[in-house]
């Protein structure tokens, strides 16, 4: 998966796809948690609005990341 721009990605599957396809929000908030899950200090991102999972919450804002797994963490050490 490589980003291109907020609206493009290039992604290699082992299986034939449609050349242009559209990706549902859940899509979309998975690849971006799948490139989250594998940085290694850091995410770049043109703004905060972008979605992805955390254990908790099903669509969590990049903005709101951090707050989130602050959540998740005290959701764990209870």
């Amino acid at each position: 998966m490589f980003p291109l721009s907020p609206e493009f990605a290039l992604i290699g599957l082992f299986v034939k796809q449609p050349q242009n396809r559209k990706f549902r929000r859940d899509q979309v908030a998975g690849m971006n948690t799948s490139m989250a899950k594998n940085a290694t200090k850091q995410l770049h991102a043109r703004d905060g609005e972008f979605e992805l999972h955390t254990r908790t919450e099903p669509y969590t804002r990049g903005k709101d990341l951090a707050a989130a797994l602050g959540r998740q963490a005290k959701a764990k050490a209870q």
